[in-house]
C-alpha cells in the first residue's frame, strides 16, 4: 500500500458532509503521518467525531487543529485521546477557545501521555487558573507547551517549569514581564527547586535570583521594579561574587535606590549594572 504521508485539507476544505468519509480513514489507521485540518469551521459534534477517531490511531504523529471550533467540551475529548494515544507527537490547537477548564483537562492528560512532545495552545483565552495546572503537570512531563498570547502571564509557565531541572543556568532574562504576584510565585518556586540555588531568608523573587550560584547575566529590564526591590538588590549584591551583568534598564529607579546601588558597587566590582 502506498503511504500518504501528509493530508492537508485546511482553510475551509472540510465540510460537514466530508466528516463521514474522514472518520473511517482515521479509525482504520490508514498510513497518514501528518494531518492539517486547521481553519475549518464545522459543527462541534463533527469536531468531536474527528477527535474521537484519533483515539486509537497509531499512524498520525502530527495534527494541526488551529482555529477548528474547539471549546472546553472538545478539549475534554482531546484530553481523553491524549491519555491513550500511542503515536501522536505534535498537536496544534492554536486560536481556539479552550479556556481554563479545557486547559485543566489537557494539563492533567499530559501526566499519563508518553509520546507527545509539543502542544501549542497559543491564543486560547487561558488565564492563570488554567496555567496553574500546566505548571504542576510540567514538573514531571517533558512536553513543550506554548501558552503565548493568552491572558495574564501564563506564557511563562512552560519555560519557568524547566528551571528546576537546569543545572547549568548562567543567563536568565525576564524583561518586559511586568510581574504579578502569581507570576513571581511560579518563578520563585521553580528556583527554589533548582539545586544550583542557595536559599536565602528573603521571599522576594528578585532576591532569590541573585542567590543562584551559576547565574552570570540577569536581565530584569522593563519591569517597573520599584525602590524597595532595588534596595534589596543592592544589599544582596554586596555578597554576590558570580554576577557579571545585571540589566535594570527602564525600571523605577530614583535617587534613594541609586544611592544604595552606588554603595553596593563599592563592595563588589565583579559585575556591571546597566541602567
Amino acid at each position: 500500500m502506498q503511504t500518504l504521508i501528509t493530508l492537508d485539507i485546511s482553510h475551509g476544505y472540510v465540510h460537514e458532509e466530508d466528516v463521514q468519509y474522514l472518520v473511517p480513514v482515521l479509525e482504520n489507521n490508514h498510513p497518514i503521518v501528518k494531518m492539517y485540518l486547521n481553519r475549518n469551521w464545522i459543527k462541534n459534534v463533527s469536531v468531536q467525531r474527528i477527535i474521537d477517531a484519533l483515539q486509537n490511531n497509531t499512524t498520525v504523529t502530527t495534527v494541526n487543529l488551529q482555529a477548528f471550533n474547539i471549546k472546553e467540551e472538545e478539549a475534554c475529548h482531546i484530553a481523553h485521546m491524549l491519555e491513550t494515544s500511542k503515536g501522536l507527537k505534535i498537536i496544534s490547537l492554536e486560536s481556539n477557545a479552550i479556556g481554563d477548564n479545557g486547559a485543566r483537562d489537557l494539563a492533567l492528560a499530559l501526566r499519563n501521555n508518553k509520546t507527545l512532545t509539543t502542544l501549542d495552545l497559543t491564543r486560547n483565552n487561558i488565564g492563570i487558573p488554567g496555567a496553574e495546572y500546566f505548571f504542576e503537570s510540567l514538573q514531571s512531563s517533558p512536553v513543550k507547551v506554548s501558552l503565548e498570547e493568552n491572558r495574564d502571564s501564563c506564557h511563562l509557565v512552560e519555560p519557568v517549569s524547566r528551571i528546576k531541572n537546569d543545572q547549568s543556568l548562567t543567563k536568565f532574562s525576564l524583561n518586559k514581564i511586568h510581574f504579578k504576584t502569581v507570576t513571581a510565585k511560579y518563578i520563585a518556586d521553580a528556583l527554589q527547586k533548582n539545586t544550583v540555588f542557595i536559599f536565602s531568608h528573603h521571599s522576594n523573587l528578585f532576591n532569590r535570583l541573585l542567590y543562584i550560584k551559576t547565574i552570570e547575566e540577569l536581565d530584569l529590564s522593563y519591569n517597573c521594579i520599584g525602590t524597595k526591590e532595588i534596595i534589596h538588590f543592592a544589599n544582596i549584591l554586596r555578597e554576590n561574587t558570580m554576577l557579571i551583568t545585571l540589566n535594570l534598564n527602564n525600571n523605577w529607579l530614583n535617587a534613594v535606590s541609586l544611592q544604595y546601588l552606588v554603595q553596593a558597587l563599592k563592595h563588589n566590582t565583579v559585575y556591571l549594572i546597566c541602567l
